[in-house]
C-alpha cells in the first residue's frame, strides 16, 4: 500500500475507532456499574479477551483488506477501558488526590503501555529476523499480544477488591 492509502485507513480506524471505543466504554459502564461497581474492571477485562480473535487475524492475514478491517475491532475494544479506568481511578481517590491518581494512570500507561511496549517488540523482532526475516515483526507482536492475557487478568483479580476502595459518591 501506499504512504497515502495506510495513512488514510489507519487515520480512521485508530482516529475514530479509538474515539468510538473510548466514548462506548464510558457510556457502557455508566449503564453497568449502577447494579454492581465492579463493571468498572469487568467491563475492560472483557473487552481486551472479546479483542484477541481479531488481533491474532489482524496479524497472522495475508491480506490487506482483511488485515485492516480487523484491526477495527481491536482499535474499539482497546479504547473500552479508558474511560472506566479513569472514572474508576476517580471514585477511589479522595477528592484532594484526583489529579495525583490520574497523573499516575497516565504516566503508567505512557511508561508501560507506550514506552516499554513497542521497546520490548523492537527488541523481539531483532531477536526474530534471522529465522523470520520480514515477518519478524508480525511475530514479535503476536508474542507481545499475550500481555493482553495478562492485563484481563490483572483486571479481574482487581475486581475481587475494588468493592472495598470505591468511595461512594
Amino acid at each position: 500500500m501506499g504512504t497515502v492509502e495506510i495513512g488514510l485507513w489507519l487515520a480512521f480506524v485508530i482516529g475514530v475507532c479509538g474515539a468510538i471505543g473510548t466514548y462506548a466504554g464510558g457510556y457502557l459502564v455508566d449503564r453497568l456499574s449502577k447494579k454492581d461497581t465492579r463493571w468498572y474492571i469487568w467491563l475492560p477485562a472483557m473487552s481486551i479477551v472479546k479483542s484477541i480473535p481479531f488481533a491474532l487475524l489482524l496479524l497472522l492475514s495475508t491480506q490487506k483488506y482483511v488485515t485492516l478491517c480487523a484491526y477495527l475491532i481491536p482499535n474499539v475494544t482497546y479504547a473500552i477501558f479508558l474511560g472506566p479506568t479513569y472514572a474508576l481511578v476517580q471514585s477511589m481517590a479522595g477528592s484532594r488526590m484526583r489529579a495525583t491518581a490520574s497523573a499516575i494512570v497516565m504516566i503508567s500507561i505512557a511508561l508501560f503501555g507506550m514506552g516499554l511496549g513497542p521497546y520490548l517488540t523492537g527488541i523481539l523482532s531483532d531477536y526474530l529476523t534471522p529465522s523470520y526475516g520480514d515477518h519478524a515483526i508480525r511475530w514479535s507482536l503476536f508474542y507481545i499480544s499475550g500481555f493482553d492475557l495478562i492485563a484481563a487478568y490483572f483486571f479481574y483479580r482487581a475486581s475481587k477488591i475494588v468493592l472495598d476502595d470505591v468511595k461512594p459518591e
